[in-house]
């Protein structure tokens, strides 16, 4: 699994060999546990997010009230992140899961991940992009990048998706021959379909042509049995006479 933890929103993806099975979007973040830090110790939204990543590492002063403050909606987030994965964990198909990998500026959260490892059981790492990706001068030192890790998977997933459109991207490597086979069967179900549904029209519009041409003939029957039953009544008298 996992777990993407914004400043806004949380999104957590449970996927099987780079496949995804299950996604949820929970709507909070890490927006949320540094606005409880500004209201309780009267910051701005600047200085409590900084005063957040800071932790322990904080003033002596400080570092315990910024960790109470956010502590309700940290649990709170946990909770909703155990809750989804519980979801996922109950259906008849899902697969076992193996661990949770967190990332995210929210990922940062100091006790974040041992509260999730807490309450799902399952081992709970950050996100390590920089095993799969060559980063090239971005205007910080190499011995900073480490700290970049959780906000790569962002741009890194942009820049993968902004290459040739209509490209699908693996980062799994290679397509496979399984792959091309999917894409041969999808191909060959499109023309099926739209033969299908031009047969179909055809089928029905002859249908509609026929029950037009029995509706015509059905008027011009209702037409002229008024005009016998108008015929009819008009020699009403003569028989009556004729009988007397």
């Amino acid at each position: 699994a996992i777990v993407s933890v914004g400043g806004g929103v949380t999104v957590i993806v449970v996927h099987e060999r780079g496949v995804p099975r299950f996604v949820r979007i929970l709507g909070g973040g890490g927006r949320s546990l540094t606005d409880a830090i500004a209201r309780d110790l009267s910051l701005t939204p600047d200085q409590a997010e900084t005063l957040k990543r800071q932790g322990a590492r904080a003033a002596e002063d400080l570092a315990g009230r910024a960790t109470a403050a956010p502590s309700r909606r940290l649990s709170d987030l946990v909770e909703q992140i155990r809750g989804s994965l519980d979801y996922y964990r109950t259906q008849p198909d899902a697969a076992r899961l193996l661990r949770v990998t967190i990332t995210g500026g929210g990922s940062l959260t100091p006790g974040l991940d041992a509260q999730l490892r807490d309450v799902t059981g399952l081992p709970v790492e950050p996100a390590q992009p920089r095993e799969h990706l060559a980063v090239a001068d971005i205007g910080f030192p190499t011995d900073q990048l480490a700290a970049l890790d959780p906000f790569f998977p962002v741009p890194a997933g942009l820049a993968l998706g902004g290459l040739t459109p209509g490209r699908r991207v693996n980062l799994l490597g290679g397509e496979g021959k399984a792959a091309l086979d999917r894409k041969r069967v999808v191909r060959v179900a499109a023309v099926a379909g739209a033969l299908l549904v031009l047969l179909l029209g055809g089928l029905w519009f002859l249908r509609k042509s026929s029950l037009d041409d029995e509706k015509d003939k059905l008027a011009t029957a209702q037409a002229e049995t008024s005009r016998l039953q108008r015929e009819i009544a008009k020699f009403g008298d003569a028989q009556t006479t004729q009988t007397q």
